[in-house]
């Protein structure tokens, strides 16, 4: 076997072990889909909460209401990510949340462009930081969808 191969192996086994173990964890507390473990098609294992607090908290706040450490510098305030389904008549809008993040589908009441089009930023990770091929429209789909549910999870009641 090549050496890649075996490194890839390695992680599929390490990412199976892992996950293994944070489910066993999860059954003594019951987690929400967005803190559910994933393991990502290229073997990584992620969270919505991670991904969230990785790529979307610094403006929007761990908590979701838009009081992340940088809103003070921008020249307009986050959006409260905890107002959503409230602001949708009672239901969430998980398309027009993966649409946002993913930038391709310009959203007008969005206004500008100031948050980050982090369907890009994805889709060049691995082709920047790794060496690798960019990642596929699929991988970077299964990269979002933890976030969107990580976000529903914010959603007040």
């Amino acid at each position: 076997m090549t050496r890649t191969r075996l490194s890839r192996i390695s992680k599929l086994l390490i990412g199976s072990i892992i996950t293994a173990g944070l489910f066993a964890a999860s059954r003594a507390q019951a987690l929400s889909p967005g803190d559910a473990p994933v393991l990502l098609p290229d073997g990584e294992l992620t969270s919505g909460q991670i991904e969230y607090r990785q790529y979307c908290a610094s403006c929007h706040g761990m908590s979701g209401k838009g009081n992340g450490p940088v809103a003070e510098a921008l020249s307009k305030s986050p959006a409260d990510l905890t107002q959503l389904s409230k602001t949708h008549g009672g239901k969430y809008p998980a398309k027009l949340v993966y649409q946002t993040i993913d930038g391709r589908q310009l959203v007008k009441s969005h206004g500008t462009r100031e948050m980050p089009v982090w369907g890009t930023v994805f889709r060049l990770r691995e082709n920047g930081l790794g060496g690798g091929p960019p990642l596929s429209d699929e991988q970077v789909k299964e990269r979002i969808k933890p976030i969107v549910e990580f976000v529903k999870s914010l959603q007040q009641k």
